[in-house]
């Protein structure tokens, strides 16, 4: 039975001339159907209206003004049908309506998040009014991070953390590609099958939390920290090995997989309030085991804390310039951490507070990492803050390896004095790697020096200063305090206090170097 017809025996129905088997199938069809029931309502309602209405029209009616009931019945059919069709109109536009103004668009593929301080550069295959939202990437859209960390947020509901130097692409939605740089994942049940690839590897989430560290001086590393996920080799001998709670490989020679130790310490899994820095602040009891405070990973573990090493008395505390400090007193000795420092040519900034006595000729490194055995493909392997001594007094030094730059205000005066060095991680346009160094919190003048002494015969002296810090591999140095041996062997040491060491995954600007100098906190302007 069509529309119409349904509408005709409901209509009799309220009149009453339906036959009674003919009203006893309507109603049962009636009551099954609350479309049918509905209907049937919206009639008897009109038609105690048009009753009424009718009785009221029967008091003033004269001879020539008489409706007749059929006539009143068509009209009220009529008038009926035209307020269905206006009321169904009006609620097909109220849908549409509430859909545009209420319904969210689809969420992004990708959404990003910097912690203050971050250099984030994005960019997108797509442009113009087809270009992703600010703050999102689609398909084959690009990020580096050149300094800072970074939060992805995927619309499965993987999150990530990424430290910089990190470059990635998003290959599809549910696959990254990490070019380079340190990353956490945490794959919910909705995202397993998520994937991870690096130059050498790819990772497939089973359901889990794991690391990856893609990094072009290091082997490719996965750490698996919770459930387990599938890790595959991309040359070589292509090597396949599922790895569960606790189990960690790097991509070794040949495309195999090496066990190694799985390192929660290396990565961040949250959005730091700040840069990427460890901080020694030499107030507490301990001398001989020195613990570092920071947003880098490594200040939650032992690998931040420095050991004391050496001759008994090499290290002693004394008041300092915020809180206590730390005297190298003179006896032979060193403290060297877990930290394996910053490598390559990532960013960085080295801060601290000295204090030297006068008329003593000093000559010693203050803090360094990395590695003094040049080769004809890296003469910049070793990254060393130093004090350089001579008749005129003691000056600071920086050296990357074969490149020095020395300071021309000297600090021998038993007053405290703030260095810093914050290196940006790229080349100026006359080779010289971009670089600013800060004495009590101004830039100061430095002189540069490349000891073609200390390079391969077979090393191309011509071209850029390329630095490039020795990875943590077999025979290099962890982040150390006064490392020994360094500049040779020497009978003795001059006494050095020192006070406040900072180290930044990032290269920090004059107000930030500033701010260390007046406050102890790079971000001062930002906490007040």
């Amino acid at each position: 039975m069509n529309q119409r017809d349904l509408e005709s025996q409901i209509q009799e129905l309220v009149d009453g001339n339906l036959a009674p088997n003919e009203r006893t199938a309507l109603l049962a069809e009636i009551d099954s159907d609350p479309q049918l029931l509905e209907l049937y309502w919206d009639y008897v309602v009109l038609e105690g209206a048009f009753t009424r209405l009718h009785r009221s029209a029967s008091m003033l009616q004269t001879e020539e003004t008489i409706i007749s009931e059929e006539q009143l019945q068509g009209r009220r059919k009529r008038q009926f049908r035209s307020s269905l069709l206006a009321t169904a109109a009006i609620l097909v536009l109220g849908a549409v309506l509430l859909r545009l103004t209420l319904v969210p668009e689809d969420p992004p593929i990708l959404s990003l998040q910097t912690s203050p301080g971050s250099l984030l550069d994005i960019s997108h295959t797509l442009s113009g009014e087809d270009a992703p939202p600010p703050g999102t990437l689609a398909l084959g859209s690009r990020a580096i991070l050149t300094q800072g960390t970074l939060e992805l947020n995927f619309a499965n509901g993987v999150r990530s953390i990424v430290q910089a130097p990190a470059d990635l692409t998003l290959q599809e939605e549910d696959q990254l590609y990490l070019r380079s740089g340190v990353a956490w994942f945490r794959v919910p049940a909705k995202g397993v099958g998520f994937r991870v690839q690096t130059p050498e590897m790819i990772v497939t989430d089973l359901g889990t939390e794991f690391g990856v560290r893609s990094q072009p001086e290091l082997y490719n590393e996965v750490h698996v920290f919770e459930g387990k996920v599938e890790v595959r080799t991309l040359s070589g001998v292509a090597a396949t090995e599922t790895l569960t709670i606790g189990m960690a490989r790097s991509v070794g020679l040949v495309g195999r997989l090496a066990e190694i130790d799985a390192k929660p310490s290396h990565f961040l899994t949250s959005l730091p309030e700040s840069l990427p820095h460890l901080h020694w602040s030499f107030d507490g009891d301990d001398t001989n085991k020195i613990a570092a405070s920071g947003s880098h990973p490594a200040a939650d573990s032992k690998d931040g804390e420095m050991s004391a090493r050496g001759e008994s008395g090499a290290f002693a505390p004394i008041e300092g310039k915020f809180g206590r400090a730390l005297l190298v007193t003179g006896v032979v000795g060193e403290a060297p951490s877990g930290w394996t420092g910053i490598t390559g040519n990532a960013p960085r900034t080295v801060a601290h507070w000295i204090k030297l006595q006068p008329n003593e000729i000093h000559s010693d490194v203050i803090v360094g990492w990395g590695s003094h055995n040049l080769n004809p493909f890296n003469w910049n392997p070793a990254f060393l803050i130093y004090l350089r001594g001579g008749s005129v007094g003691t000056f600071f030094g920086v050296s990357f390896g074969a490149y020095h730059l020395q300071s021309t205000t000297p600090v021998d005066d038993d007053q405290w004095h703030h260095f810093a060095v914050a290196y940006t991680g790229t080349v100026g346009p006359d080779g010289r790697p971009e670089l600013q160094c800060y004495l009590d919190g101004r830039p100061e003048r430095m002189a540069h020096r490349v000891r073609t002494d200390l390079m391969s015969p077979d090393t191309d002296r011509g071209g850029a200063l390329a630095i490039d810090t020795s990875p943590a591999v077999p025979g290099t140095i962890p982040v150390t305090l006064f490392p020994d041996g360094w500049d040779g062997p020497r009978s003795r040491r001059m006494p050095v206090a020192i006070d406040e060491l900072h180290i930044f995954e990032a290269a920090l600007d004059e107000e930030q170097v500033r701010n260390l100098y007046q406050h102890n906190q790079y971000d001062y302007e930002s906490n007040q």
